[in-house]
């Protein structure tokens, strides 16, 4: 069995890159019959039919991201439907939510959202017949699920499979450690900065990082050693002007490198927690068990903290109180790491057992998968007619 995995791979962004390892790891984990993995080339965006004169593709991925509301990958996967391919949905999501959306789903209120963050057009039409036309519906998280289900009248076939960062777990890689903090015995707080090109809650990079650097120092103050990562090549400059801001060379190391993703999770495993912008740098830190805060720049950071329980350590980005939420859970991730760290572990098990029976029973080729595809590509049959 062959896959092509579609996600948006090749421009040095560990969160997208670390989607698509983890897919790779958990097929080689549970699968027996799937031989290679194709990862779509998106740069030379040749088109799977152009692929298929070359190479057989059994089946199609919609991998980790918020790949639902993007054209070329809604228009991948309109073209995986019109040849027939059965595609499958492995921690895909949707972004762009405005507060208020989010806000009426945690008061338990229905929400079909007419407009979204910084009027963004979404092809709700597209994404439906999509969804409809899906073997396989495995969701990042809770809003992307009500979102779905306000679309199709399949939602009974739509579950929440996490986003696939979750369950990665390299072998350990010290570059990090070895190359940037040898010899280092002062307790760590990573810090992940970057840009959004301000398309984040309250529209407003520059106040944000201001608020970041002074909790650094407040951190610095309480004995820890604040490490600055990016996440994708293009926060280096801004993981650049944060060290300069916070102006402390003997407490800040500034990590002026996009490290892979075995090597941020090893580095992140060691660390005392963390604050991140990027959602994946606090997927890995979850799934690394390490206790973290997330500036939720956007709905797709609120989509994975309520997945794992973790809204209470979640932001808003435009939130004037970031010092007092950084005074506050340092001392609670000091107190009660233990249960912190426990409660990440408990989430973490929970979708490994999720995404390892998609793994085994839709790519091992046994009689029972064979059935249920069966059945899936049954129910698509019909409802064509429907």
């Amino acid at each position: 069995m062959k896959l092509l995995y579609i996600g948006y791979l090749g421009f040095n962004n560990i969160g997208d890159e670390v989607c698509y390892e983890s897919f790779v790891q958990s097929v080689n984990r549970w699968s027996t019959t799937v031989e290679k993995i194709i990862p779509y080339d998106i740069k030379k965006n040749a088109g799977i039919r152009h692929l298929l004169s070359t190479e057989s593709i059994d089946a199609v991925i919609l991998g980790g991201g918020s790949l639902f509301q993007g054209d070329i990958f809604l228009s991948l996967a309109e073209e995986a439907i019109s040849l027939g391919l059965p595609i499958y949905s492995y921690g895909t999501g949707i972004d762009y939510l405005t507060e208020n959306t989010i806000d009426q789903y945690r008061n338990g209120e229905a929400f079909e959202p007419q407009t979204f963050f910084n009027d963004r057009r979404i092809d709700t039409k597209r994404i439906k017949n999509v969804v409809d036309a899906l073997t396989y519906t495995g969701v990042r998280g809770p809003l992307t699920l009500q979102f779905l289900k306000g679309l199709t009248a399949h939602s009974d076939s739509i579950e929440i499979i996490g986003d696939s960062g979750l369950v990665y777990t390299p072998e350990i890689d010290n570059y990090i450690s070895d190359n940037y903090l040898m010899d280092l015995k002062t307790p760590i707080v990573a810090v992940n900065w970057g840009t959004t090109f301000n398309k984040l809650f309250g529209s407003n990079e520059e106040s944000l990082e201001n608020q970041l650097a002074e909790s650094c120092m407040y951190l610095i103050s309480k004995g820890y050693h604040i490490v600055i990562y990016p996440m994708w090549d293009k926060d280096i400059e801004s993981c650049q002007k944060l060290y300069g801001l916070i102006n402390n060379n003997k407490h800040v190391t500034l990590i002026p490198e996009v490290c892979n993703s075995s090597q941020v999770y090893s580095f992140l495993s060691k660390c005392h927690f963390s604050i991140n912008i990027k959602l994946h740098a606090n997927i890995l830190s979850a799934a690394a068990t390490t206790p973290f805060i997330q500036l939720a720049y956007r709905s797709k950071g609120f989509d994975f903290a309520l997945s794992i329980n973790q809204y209470d350590n979640t932001i808003y980005t435009h939130s004037k109180e970031l010092l007092k939420t950084v005074m506050e859970k340092e001392k609670n991730f000091t107190q009660y790491r233990r249960k912190y760290t426990k409660a990440l572990k408990k989430e973490k098990e929970t979708y490994i057992k999720k995404h390892k029976w998609m793994i085994e029973n839709f790519f091992n080729g046994n009689e029972k998968s064979e059935k249920m595809l069966s059945l899936k590509g049954l129910r698509h049959i019909i409802n064509k007619f429907l």
